[in-house]
């Protein structure tokens, strides 16, 4: 699942060194940040102890950990991304909390490597934003669920929100941009209604549905750190954040402080968002739809 330091992406932008140094600098504080959103992903995926759970782009195990846990020791989550540094970091705490029921692999969303009717469950927490063809990871994700098994996937809302007007509204003013840059517009590719459920719909699934929610990103710390953690360099957003000099950045991270201040209470910097979840479930009976592997 996405966070301010953790996403599924090109190996040279979030598996790079700065990256990986951020996740383990912030680890602990970006999940706990993120527990409101994690509870929506299962509890919309309606995960049970026993399941078999697919969890896409997952990053350093956020939130295929917290399913690992729901699941229970009987069930089996089994975490996919494109890159092997952010895995690395995701096996590492799953062998620190002693969640022998997940595991990792390097796997692209569109040419899953399983079998049919693999998992009950397929989630993806902020990741189909970056998926570069859409429509075979749905199909993969149709072919690898079980009949009567669900899709839950939690994507961004609109991009005018609080804790992006707070920061990158605020360093586009400052670089002169009027307008978002299409890698830095990609997170909210979803945010227009039904796009993301009518994708769902189309692929087979059935019961699809698509609801907004506002749920509220809690960051253990001061406004400081959060505006440290953007600027340090969020891969969607480092186009403009890489046309700041050291004037602009400075005077960019003391506004957004300012403004995320407001939000500061007992110790936490608590914003509220808006995302998106989809869920729909495999047919039990769908018609006969051609496998997406690659003959070998």
């Amino acid at each position: 699942m996405s966070s301010l330091v953790s996403k599924a992406g090109p190996e040279s932008e979030w598996g790079s060194d700065s990256r990986i140094a951020a996740v383990r600098r912030w680890h602990e504080k970006s999940v706990a940040s993120r527990h409101d959103q994690s509870v929506l992903l299962l509890d919309g995926a309606d995960l049970r102890p026993g399941l078999r759970v697919l969890d896409l782009a997952c990053g350093a195990g956020t939130p295929a950990l917290a399913e690992a846990r729901r699941v229970g020791p009987r069930g089996n989550v089994v975490g996919t991304d494109t890159s092997e540094a952010m895995l690395s970091l995701a096996r590492e705490y799953a062998q620190e909390e002693g969640l022998a029921n997940a595991e990792f692999r390097v796997a692209d969303a569109g040419a899953l490597p399983f079998e049919d009717g693999s998992f009950d469950r397929v989630t993806s927490g902020f990741g189909a934003m970056y998926f570069p063809d859409l429509s075979r990871a749905l199909a993969e994700t149709f072919r690898v669920l079980r009949p009567g098994g669900r899709l839950a996937w939690l994507v961004w809302g609109p991009f005018d929100q609080p804790f992006y007007r707070a920061t990158a509204q605020i360093a586009m003013r400052h670089a002169g941009i009027s307008e978002l840059p299409p890698e830095a517009a990609q997170p909210f590719c979803f945010s227009g209604g039904g796009i993301l459920q009518r994708a769902v719909a189309a692929a087979g699934f059935e019961q699809v549905r698509e609801t907004s929610h506002e749920v509220f990103s809690s960051w253990p710390g001061p406004p400081e750190e959060m505006c440290e953690v953007f600027y340090g360099g969020a891969p969607p957003f480092r186009g403009i954040l890489d046309r700041l000099d050291a004037d602009s950045r400075r005077q960019a991270m003391a506004e957004a402080t300012e403004m995320l201040r407001k939000f500061y209470s007992e110790g936490r910097v608590r914003v509220p968002e808006i995302v998106i979840l989809v869920t729909g479930v495999r047919p039990s009976n769908p018609p006969q739809r051609k496998s997406t592997r690659s003959a070998k």
